[in-house]
């Protein structure tokens, strides 16, 4: 009777076996026959929390990530989706890992025929992360690595791209990137430059930038020859100063004639004026975002500050501002013709404010309804700064209640999305407080919840849903999946 091998047992016995064998054995199995390949590359990717099954992979980059499995695997050839996340920690004095860990991400993704989207965190300040490029031949080191590891993701047919970075060029010597060019010869290598951007083989359709250093050279020449084929662009204008994005996005719409959807978050009060006067340059725009850092103008400076650019945005069918921003939108006579649907973002700070709530919304529901295409309007309000038990005092002054204004504006929310700010002990949702705060606006139909994250249990999403019943919401959104 002839022995058996390693390779005539059963799937599911090969798998409980190499459970128990260490990683790097695993590696060395995978490159004796496909067949352990797939088998031992799987049980790798089960210890890293990643489905070989799935089409896409969340990566941060480290001594054991699962990058190395990745690479030597060969039933891998496409991905839908690569999430990446490249630290930095400010105590490391040399960039040099970093930049390891961005060649290897690169010669991971050029094996690949394919990949669709991209999401890049380059020691990111949401990981507490942060690079500092301290001279310039630090600065070309990262310009050459991160350009070249770009051009290789558009070359893979990357269609929607996202680029977080934390990098800060802060010279020894202040002043030096602007003597630079007049020290080093122009034909200098030191002069930092990122790879061109590959021209003719671009299908990268959306854009999304958190970067400081992609608003300077070299960064943005590269990002200005990306924008070419870009119908979506998304920035964070919390990244840079208001001097730099006052000379980049004019440039930003001249080199992008195909974008159709503009988003912008993290907008500081300091740069409404500067994005309200260059927005018409934007002229093919259907769908417009502003999200803010905090509350923007006081309705008050608005109505007394007649120099406010008024952008015309004839072309927008979508537009999501804050409530102070919105009015001055809807203040010229035919605002906005092609408007089909409208987000309101009402911030709260130790209350809900709802008598100016009400107020703002009396005063923009004649406009509304004298609009041509009755925009639909969906209402953002962001509880988050409010405490779990605080009263939202959701009793309409009495001063208010007989106004037919008020109750026309009320009727006129037909959607309501609401920020919440849930702890992770908590297992429920207030549903009594969720029912009365729809109740206010009773033609209702969407109600979408966001819990920071943190997932309601299935009792409290149930006792939220009966309660609901009562009202005219036929749909509940919770943290992005249909109830």
């Amino acid at each position: 009777m002839p022995r058996l091998q390693l390779l005539d047992l059963p799937t599911e016995i090969l798998l409980s076996i190499l459970e128990w064998v260490e990683t790097k054995t695993l590696y060395q199995l995978a490159f004796l026959s496909r067949r352990l390949n797939s088998i031992a590359l799987r049980v790798c990717f089960r210890r890293h929390e990643l489905d070989p099954d799935s089409n896409s992979v969340e990566l941060t980059l480290g001594t054991r990530d699962a990058l190395s499995a990745l690479q030597i695997s060969f039933f891998i050839q496409s991905l839908d989706h690569i999430h990446c996340c490249i630290p930095h920690y400010a105590f490391q004095t040399s960039i040099a890992p970093f930049l390891r860990h961005i060649k290897r991400l690169e010669t991971f993704i050029s094996r690949l025929t394919f990949v669709r989207r991209v999401t890049l965190h380059l020691a990111s300040h949401e990981g507490n992360w942060r690079i500092k490029l301290k001279t310039v031949d630090e600065l070309c080191a990262w310009s050459s690595h991160v350009g070249d590891l770009l051009n290789c993701i558009i070359k893979r047919g990357c269609q929607w791209l996202t680029i977080v970075d934390g990098s800060e060029f802060e010279p020894i010597h202040p002043g030096l990137m602007d003597r630079i060019r007049h020290i080093i010869p122009l034909h200098s290598k030191r002069i930092p430059v990122m790879p061109r951007f590959p021209s003719g083989q671009s299908q990268i359709t959306t854009l999304v930038v958190n970067s400081a250093s992609f608003l300077v050279s070299p960064g943005i020449n590269w990002i200005l020859a990306a924008l070419g084929q870009v119908t979506s662009l998304g920035l964070s204008m919390a990244s840079g100063s208001p001097r730099t994005w006052s000379k980049v996005l004019p440039r930003m719409a001249a080199a992008a004639p195909h974008l159709t959807v503009l988003n912008l978050s993290n907008v500081p009060d300091s740069m409404v004026t500067t994005i309200l006067s260059i927005l018409d340059r934007f002229s093919h725009l259907t769908r417009l975002h502003i999200h803010s850092q905090r509350r923007l103008i006081p309705i008050s400076t608005l109505q007394h500050a007649p120099h406010l650019p008024s952008p015309s945005l004839r072309r927008i069918e979508t537009l999501t501002a804050v409530s102070e921003l919105v009015e001055h939108f809807l203040s010229p006579i035919n605002p906005l013709p092609n408007l089909h649907a409208l987000r309101v973002g009402w911030r709260v700070h130790t209350d809900l404010r709802l008598p100016a709530l009400l107020g703002f919304l009396a005063r923009i529901t004649p406009k509304l309804n004298a609009h041509p295409r009755t925009p639909y309007l969906n209402l953002d309000i962001d509880l988050c700064a409010l405490s779990t038990d605080v009263d939202l005092s959701l009793h309409i002054p009495p001063a208010l209640v007989g106004r037919q204004d008020i109750a026309a504006g009320r009727a006129r929310v037909m959607g309501l999305t609401l920020h919440l700010n849930v702890t992770e002990d908590a297992d429920f949702i207030y549903a009594e407080g969720m029912t009365q705060l729809v109740a206010l606006f009773p033609q209702t139909v969407l109600l979408s919840l966001h819990t920071g994250g943190v997932t309601p249990s299935e009792s409290a999403t149930a006792r939220l849903v009966e309660a609901l019943e009562q009202t005219k919401v036929t749909d509940i959104v919770l943290n992005g999946e249909r109830l």
